[in-house]
Order: C-alpha cells, then structure tokens, then sequence
C-alpha cells in the first residue's frame, strides 16, 4: 500500500471543519440579510464563500487521522477513487445535460457538486471507519466500476454521433 506523504497533519482536520462551518454561516447569514450593495457585488462573494468551503473541505478530507494505520490509508484511497470519479461523472453529467450551452451553465450548480462530493466523502469515510473494523482484509477486485465507465462513454459517444446525425440532416 502506498502511503499518502501529501496529507496534513491531524490538527489541520479540525481547523479545516471550523473554516468549512464558518463558510456555511457566511453563506447563511448572506442569503438571509440579502445582502447586496452593488452590481455583481453578490456573485463575487457567493463565489469567494464557495471556495472557502470547498478548500476548507479538502483540507478536512486531506488531513490524516490521528491513528493513520494501513487499514485507514486503505479506506482513504478507495474513497477517494470512488468520490473522484463520482465528480467528474457529476460534473460531466450536468454538462452533457445543459448541452454546454453557455446561457443556461450554471457555475453554482457544479461547485454545488463539488462539495457535495467533498462531504459524502467524509460521511462515507466515518461509516467505513465505524462499521468494519476488518474492512481491510475483504478488499477484492471488481472490474464493475470500469464496465459502468465504459458503457457510459459508449452512451456519450452514441449521443454525440446522434446529435452530428441529427444536425446534418
């Protein structure tokens, strides 16, 4: 198993769940006040609060625990696998569905995604942590997830040879 050397200290777990709860009471709080003082003044703020939570969620998620065992780097690695290509199929999905048309692209639906993600990981990383202690010693192959990813890229490419059909005709 490879070990995560890029990870924080066990101390920056904390520090990264107080600056992702202080982002959610700055979105909170901005939502209910309505603040708004000039044009677009609203949007550049929605969007520096977003990305204080989203990078407060990474330093939660990417911060070891204080038992950091074989077990637990094993956990990490396969949630992370997991929630990763869970958001770019997220993110892709909503893509594909607004036909990246530039109008109707909404940039809070895909940071919305993004924490999304950023918190089931942590969610399904402390059910992992809690429900089975012997989680490590079940580990099995599955080439499931690639068959998934590779009937959906069929799908896609069947969608895009449609629309090129579609639009010849």
């Amino acid at each position: 198993m490879r070990k995560f050397n890029a990870l924080a200290d066990p101390q920056y777990k904390m520090v990264g769940l107080t600056f992702a709860l202080i982002g959610v009471l700055l979105l909170i709080v901005q939502k209910l006040l309505n603040l708004t003082y000039d044009p677009g003044w609203e949007e550049r703020t929605l969007l520096l609060i977003h990305y204080v939570i989203v990078l407060s969620l990474i330093m939660l998620n990417f911060s070891k625990e204080i038992d950091d065992d074989e077990r637990i780097q094993r956990i990490r690695y396969t949630l992370l696998k997991l929630i990763y290509a869970w958001t770019i199929l997220g993110i892709s999905f909503y893509l594909v569905c607004t036909g990246l048309n530039s109008v109707n692209l909404n940039l809070y639906l895909i940071i919305y995604i993004i924490e999304g993600m950023l918190v089931l990981y942590q969610i399904l990383f402390r059910i992992y942590l809690a429900l089975n202690p012997k989680w490590i010693f079940e580990e099995h192959r599955s080439a499931r997830s690639f068959l998934i990813m590779g009937i959906t890229i069929l799908f896609l490419i069947g969608l895009v040879i449609f629309d090129m059909i579609t639009f010849i005709v």
